[in-house]
């Protein structure tokens, strides 16, 4: 039987949050924003193009039983915890499901960093980095900086760009780790809110990464596009072993002429969320 652990608690969804000039707002109001790796940095985010965006989900994950194949990846005889095998996919109804398959059969989440790479438009420079803070109770997510070059344009040295608790018994972006989850391997598994990437098509691509080191903050990184180059475990030296793109097929969310945006709600909901993160050992 599979065995599941999950991180800390982290922020609930709903909860009242306070922007830093003062004003009350609620978790899930309303707001536009554009990760397409702009280097926008006001609080207002111009609606381009038209067309119906998504909702936001009205339900926790729930995660599948049958994944589907992206790719496997070469055993480069990195320690196995981090020794990416396979990456899955599952297109749900509110939420994208990424799998990285591991060598190790026992993973702890809280013991390495797992993070996900994500290519909106197949235009081979990923957008969008989310990566499990398991110590901090939470997935956290960076927009790339085309101003300045990075991960993260809220202020990528101590906050993320948007973030929800790990948990999934609320809404929101979720990870786990998934003991013996196919056939003596370990898997970990990320849970992404569709509305956040509700301009995606058929052209999205997706790059696993890992990390021996625990608690690897990402945020203001100046690798975009890792790539394994099947010499060694990844071409960039941060990473403990990372995929090469793969492409989701069939994740055709919306018709491409849609404007790159976060569906209204995803920026004034998580500016509360994006201050600074507490130290370990302050209260969440």
């Amino acid at each position: 039987m599979d065995r599941v652990r999950r991180g800390g608690p982290g922020r609930r969804r709903g909860e009242r949050d306070r922007d830093p000039a003062g004003d009350s707002f609620d978790a899930r109001g309303r707001g536009l924003r554009d990760w397409k790796g702009e280097g926008e940095r006001s609080s207002a985010f111009a609606t381009r193009g038209g067309g119906t965006l998504q909702p936001l989900a009205l339900n926790p994950p729930s995660w599948p039983v049958v994944w589907r194949p992206l790719g496997p990846d070469d055993n480069e005889g990195v320690p196995g915890e981090v020794e990416i095998l396979s990456t899955a996919f599952v297109d749900g109804m509110e939420y994208l499901y990424l799998r990285m398959v591991l060598r190790e059969e026992f993973p702890q989440i809280a013991e390495s960093t797992y993070w996900f790479y994500v290519d909106l438009d197949g235009d081979g420079d990923n957008d969008i980095l989310v990566e499990e803070l398991s110590d901090w109770g939470v997935v956290c997510l960076f927009q790339w900086d085309l101003v300045l070059g990075w991960w993260g344009v809220t202020d990528p040295f101590v906050s993320c760009d948007d973030l929800d608790s790990i948990d999934d018994v609320d809404i929101g972006h979720a990870a786990r780790e998934v003991w013996s989850c196919y056939l003596g391997r370990g898997c970990i598994d990320f849970a992404l809110e569709k509305v956040a990437f509700s301009s995606t098509t058929r052209k999205t691509f997706i790059t696993a990464a890992t990390s021996e080191v625990n608690f690897l903050w990402m945020g203001g990184d100046l690798e975009r596009n890792p790539t394994d180059t099947s010499i060694l475990p990844c071409d960039y030296a941060l990473p403990s072993d990372c995929t090469g793109p793969l492409q989701v097929p069939e994740l055709d969310l919306l018709l491409p002429v849609l404007p790159l945006l976060l569906l209204a709600g995803l920026l004034r909901r998580r500016r509360g969320r994006s201050r600074r993160l507490p130290a370990r050992g302050e209260k969440k």
